[in-house]
């Protein structure tokens, strides 16, 4: 009998031409809501006509694939589709590792240098901010002096980012912002721990300035930092109940909020990312809409798309 029904099962596939293996859908991988990076990256893709998030007649339009798996955190994300051959998502281009495929969009590699110039279109600001009515701590007033100075330019540059100030940036989507030098006092000022909160996709940069910063001083930076990343709307939620001036945070997308104030010290790129044995190198910004919203699950729909 046994033989038979295989025997049964050869015939009906071949009577069907299934004889290949089936098709595996796409693996959309998400950040949460409230992530700065999804905000951004939702207001951005579109199919020519809707985005993924929208606004319409003052309600929230979320298009995005209710078959996407959602990943907290930009680690989580990049590791998520790592593992996955058919997976595809999006991170801060600084984030990015050798174990995952970085896609073209429209033809163009994000970089700093297509950023700048115009031709990579998956790009957010990285914004600073704390509470606007909340005088700052001694300790923390002179850190933000520091971020708000030139020597932010080195930190940004290590990080893939495009520093507001750069000349490349003039005549473009966002003009540069005025920055000015940083003057060290005698001796560390006096304060707590300051606290920086927020966007993951910031974890980088913000390490590498924290780092700096500590130096200038002669200290190490676990001296003068506490250190807690969970999203932008995190950030943005700890500066407006500071009371005490010690929390700056961090935001990947834009911020509105009247209850705080902000830098936008940089641009940085998002990077969709694919599998490295995946055949894809380059889509459009409509067919990335196509995929994250649902509406292609089969990365061979999407052959000869640019």
């Amino acid at each position: 009998m046994k033989i038979l029904f295989v025997a049964c099962a050869l015939s009906a596939a071949v009577l069907l031409g299934a004889c290949q293996a089936p098709k595996k859908e796409i693996t959309v991988v998400v950040r949460e809501p409230g992530s700065g990076t999804r905000e951004s990256f939702d207001r951005t893709v579109t199919d020519g006509t809707h985005f993924l998030e929208e606004y319409k007649d003052g309600k929230k339009i979320d298009r995005n694939s209710v078959y996407a798996t959602v990943q907290t955190k930009s680690g989580n994300l990049l590791s998520s589709v790592a593992a996955n051959r058919h997976a595809i998502g999006y991170l801060s281009l600084s984030a990015v590792g050798s174990d995952v495929k970085v896609l073209s969009i429209n033809g163009h590699h994000p970089s700093a240098e297509n950023v700048a110039a115009g031709h990579y279109p998956l790009f957010r600001p990285f914004i600073l901010l704390h509470n606007a009515h909340v005088e700052l701590t001694p300790r923390a007033a002179d850190f933000w002096a520091y971020l708000s100075s030139d020597r932010m330019q080195a930190a940004v540059a290590a990080t893939g980012g495009t520093f507001l100030r750069d000349p490349a940036r003039r005549g473009s989507v966002h003009a540069p912002v005025e920055v000015g030098s940083f003057q060290a006092q005698s001796r560390l000022p006096d304060g707590e721990k300051i606290r920086l909160r927020g966007s993951t996709s910031l974890e980088k940069l913000i390490l590498r300035a924290a780092r700096d910063y500590a130096a200038v001083y002669g200290v190490d930076a676990g001296e003068l930092f506490d250190i807690q990343l969970e999203g932008t709307s995190v950030g943005i939620r700890a500066a407006r109940e500071d009371s005490g001036g010690s929390v700056i945070a961090l935001a990947s997308a834009a911020v509105t909020d009247t209850q705080v104030s902000t830098l936008t010290v940089a641009l940085d790129a998002l990077a969709v990312i694919v599998h490295p044995e995946n055949p894809l190198s380059n889509l459009s910004l409509s067919s990335l809409y196509r995929v994250f919203s649902g509406e292609v699950r089969y990365f061979d729909e999407l052959e000869g798309t640019v």
